[in-house]
């Protein structure tokens, strides 16, 4: 979840939000690849960010390969 925060230029508490109030809509955080320890896709994630506008880093997408 840190790593999330850190590639979308925010605070970690912001990645809870966005995971918590994207459920049930046409684009939701994407699922954990392994849910006992909340890791994430981040090419999934970067394209997410893209896809919403979300976060500070307009290069989300193109910087989740360094994730």
């Amino acid at each position: 979840m840190q790593q999330i925060a850190d590639l979308a230029g925010v605070k970690r508490p912001v990645v809870s939000v966005w995971r918590s109030r994207s459920v049930g809509t046409p684009n939701p955080f994407p699922a954990p690849v392994d849910p006992s320890g909340l890791v994430f896709d981040a090419e999934e994630v970067g394209g997410w960010l893209n896809a919403t506008g979300r976060g500070n880093n307009p290069e989300a997408q193109e910087d989740a390969a360094l994730f």
